[in-house]
């Protein structure tokens, strides 16, 4: 079965990461060929190449620009936006012409709402389409299609939707996809068991780590907040690391909350890191304050570290996280029930650890790489 698989311009965060375990899974344990392609070079071209997957650099627009606050700002940018997609359009479809054999093809699998262009070329070269659907796009991201009638086209040119939640599965049935086409497969993840924390420290010191974009959907505000409920006598004792690249005005807002309010001596920014998962086992705690994750591959990569996580009661974090069993929740936005979740599991170390090790187990039970991509094969079996 050979697939080829519709990727956009992200390469650092959560759907490009799953788009490359999944396809090397597909690849190795079942009887896919795949084919990718990006809409610039970026590093998942680097990881196919690595992996010895065929791919190509399409330059295929995205199809849905950020909203913003500022109005008058947002029509020019969508006027520029919308200009950019109707010309890059065009040329995708005149390029990918020049690499790709769709004789050859049995399916088109797009791994974001994005860009249409697998659903574009669904259309043209009357082939089977399975549109993966890892984000809300205005809950999450501010997002607003290009194209009209987004949610019809949609319809119209996809045999089946994989919703990453149920979270996100409601959503967008909400916002008028098919529901007969649209089910739920969960992300998985690859983690070798060298990375996996076995050993837990009795140390005075309690390491939190928060990971992902930083932006306010994110949600670092709320864990800065959480810090000035705690006792003098506990922050002396706490690390916070933050990892992760954003807008720059953002993040010197945050620099100077914690600036301000005299928090420097234990929070740290420490940008964007390539290999999180070599970084995890040193800490004991990972934060998730989003305001509405998708499905939360941070959260499910804390838990199989082997990190004891809090995360915000929204999106999809209630459907991975059972409270006070393999984690907790506390109410979004409640930042003084977020603080007391930590200072809760700073007095409480053997629970941090009895709920730390529960995590590994159901991530391994439910939220593995082999699991997803299963599920996907099974789902292109049904299509074709």
């Amino acid at each position: 079965m050979k697939v080829l698989f519709i990727a956009n311009d992200d390469d650092k965060f959560g759907a490009p990461k799953s788009l490359m375990e999944m396809v090397t899974t597909l690849k190795k344990d079942f009887d896919v060929t795949p084919i990718v392609l990006t809409s610039k070079p970026n590093q998942v071209n680097v990881y196919c190449n690595e992996h010895d997957i065929e791919n190509y650099v399409t330059y295929h627009p995205n199809v849905q620009v950020h909203k913003g606050k500022n109005i008058f700002l947002f029509i020019v940018k969508y006027t520029i936006k919308k200009i950019y997609y109707e010309i890059f359009k065009r040329i995708s479809l005149w390029k990918v012409k020049k690499y790709i054999s769709f004789d050859d093809i049995d399916m088109i699998h797009s791994n974001t709402t994005a860009t249409d262009f697998g659903a574009t070329l669904s259309s043209i070269y009357h082939k089977k389409h399975i549109w993966h659907i890892r984000e809300f796009g205005d809950k999450d991201f501010s997002l607003i299609p290009l194209r009209k009638n987004y949610v019809s086209f949609m319809n119209q040119n996809t045999d089946h939707f994989i919703c990453i939640s149920k979270a996100i599965q409601k959503a967008w049935i909400g916002k008028g996809i098919d529901e007969k086409k649209a089910s739920v497969i969960y992300n998985g993840i690859q983690f070798p068991d060298s990375r996996i924390k076995t050993h837990f420290t009795n140390s005075k010191k309690l390491k939190i780590i928060f990971t992902g974009s930083i932006s306010e959907t994110k949600g670092q505000i709320h864990l800065l907040k959480a810090l000035t409920y705690l006792p003098i006598d506990y922050l002396k004792n706490i690390q916070v690391d933050f990892f992760g690249t954003g807008k720059e005005k953002y993040i010197h807002f945050l620099v100077h909350f914690v600036q301000s309010h005299k928090l420097d001596s234990c929070v740290n920014f420490k940008g964007y890191c390539s290999h999180l998962e070599d970084q995890y086992a040193k800490y004991d705690i990972g934060i998730q304050c989003s305001r509405s994750e998708g499905f939360g591959r941070v959260t499910v990569e804390y838990m199989l570290a082997g990190l004891c996580v809090i995360a915000s009661n929204t999106g999809a974090n209630v459907e991975i996280i059972s409270d006070n069993e393999n984690g907790f929740l506390y109410d979004y936005e409640n930042d003084s029930d977020l603080a007391n979740k930590i200072i809760y599991l700073y007095e409480n170390r053997e629970v941090l650890k009895k709920i730390s090790l529960q995590a590994i187990q159901d991530v391994k039970n439910n939220f593995i790489t082999e699991i997803n991509a299963k599920n996907v094969y099974q789902l292109y079996q049904k299509t074709l």
